[in-house]
């Protein structure tokens, strides 16, 4: 097992903090999700994928795959992502403008955008 700290497990530690204010929330994702198909909110849409990926997303650290010295070529051998994966505020207003206007369904919600989701939800969550 890898003792790293990099930024791919600073990554899971905020998806499973975000995960962790929500998990107890799923009806009201479910409600979110049902109210965005006659408001036609997308990001409202995107919180029920971005849940239920989490739910049974692996907690884990990064492990090397292949044995990859290059961290920039490095991927997780458990969940496929690159090792210095993470969010700044400018890719995380980007990926949150994206879910607005296209939603979260119909591609690929990785790590970084299920971060983006669920901490969006929580904070309306809490409004």
């Amino acid at each position: 097992m890898s003792n790293c700290k990099c930024p791919h497990d600073s990554s899971i530690d905020e998806l499973f903090l975000q995960y962790d204010k929500c998990r107890n929330e799923k009806d009201k994702i479910v409600s979110f999700f049902l109210a965005s198909l006659s408001t036609h909110n997308l990001l409202w849409r995107s919180f029920l994928p971005a849940f239920v990926i989490t739910r049974t997303y692996p907690r884990h650290h990064f492990e090397p795959k292949n044995g990859e010295s290059d961290p920039y070529k490095e991927q997780c051998a458990i969940c496929g992502s690159r090792s210095y994966i993470g969010l700044d505020n400018e890719r995380y207003n980007i990926l949150l403008n994206l879910s607005v206007k296209f939603g979260g369904l119909g591609v690929f919600i990785g790590i970084e955008e299920c971060i983006v989701l669920l901490t969006e939800f929580n904070k309306l969550s809490n409004e």
